[in-house]
């Protein structure tokens, strides 16, 4: 018999506690049901759709159709803040930016559920690629995985391709690539 989750029932004290659970219950059924990578792609699928609806909220509020690097780093952190993530700002050039967290919004049921991490880095990447062009995140550590923080690095610039055409890199989980309509 497949249960969502282990261990003795959580008391669901408040609406974040509530919703939490309820994530966490979907993607665990979507691990499930379709497996992990397949789960990865609908939470992908989801953060496109909700990377959009932030994008437009801080273009609105910002009164522009095109966010700045600092305005997209600034957003990012402001949208984590509010569901109570603790991202900060490490980086911001027109390179990449660097973002580090120690307080996951899923809290400890998150730990296991890796397939999570896409949801940020699909919405980092969404805004990020929109606003200025090209993202790729790369999650280099996660608390999903059982790291201490989490670290995402957004490169705003293309790495360059080596001779057998494939991108350089030496990173633990292979980062996402965005392409946005920024000119």
């Amino acid at each position: 018999m497949f249960t969502v989750q282990e261990g003795p029932a959580r008391v669901l004290e408040n609406h974040t506690d509530f919703l939490n659970a309820m994530v966490l219950s979907i993607a665990d059924t979507l691990r499930h049901n379709l497996g992990p990578a397949h789960s990865e792609t609908v939470i992908a699928q989801v953060a496109h759709l909700v990377g959009d609806m932030f994008n437009d909220h801080f273009q609105l509020k910002h009164k522009t159709t095109r966010l700045s690097v600092e305005q997209v780093a600034n957003a990012l952190i402001e949208l984590k803040q509010g569901i109570e993530d603790g991202y900060h700002i490490v980086e911001v050039s027109d390179e990449r930016i660097v973002l580090l967290n120690d307080k996951c919004p899923f809290g400890q049921g998150a730990l296991g559920r890796p397939e999570l991490c896409k949801m940020t880095s699909g919405v980092f990447g969404r805004i990020a690629s929109e606003n200025l062009g090209y993202a790729r995140v790369d999650v280099r550590s996660a608390i999903t995985r059982g790291d201490r923080k989490c670290s995402v690095v957004i490169d705003l610039v293309p790495e360059p391709v080596g001779a057998d055409g494939r991108m350089i890199d030496d990173h633990a989980v292979e980062p996402i690539e965005f392409y946005g309509n920024a000119v």
